[in-house]
């Protein structure tokens, strides 16, 4: 059985549409991130975008940073459970 390209049906055949899809394999990424990012900076433009793209950059480390810092936590509540609880058994 011949497969059948989706473009070839005349009643979904656009031009444009069929445009993008091209860039998008070519570049390598899916239509659906194309829409994706359209909706999100479609009406920006470059001097608008690096301050947003600086912020998400920081947001991204300051994240890191307090998940870094938060297993920190865990693993010092850990030890003094273990080593300072009064209800445990000595071992000596």
């Amino acid at each position: 059985m011949k497969k059948r390209s989706i473009y070839r049906d005349t009643d979904c055949f656009d031009p444009q549409t069929v445009r993008w899809v091209y860039l998008c394999r070519e570049h390598g990424i899916s239509t659906a991130t194309l829409h994706h990012w359209k909706a999100k900076y479609g009406g920006l433009e470059a001097s608008q975008l690096k301050p947003i793209k600086e912020l998400e950059k920081e947001n991204g480390k300051l994240k890191r940073m307090y998940a870094d810092v938060s297993i920190q936590c865990d693993a010092f509540k850990d030890l003094i459970e273990k080593n300072f609880n009064p209800w445990r058994e000595k071992t000596s």
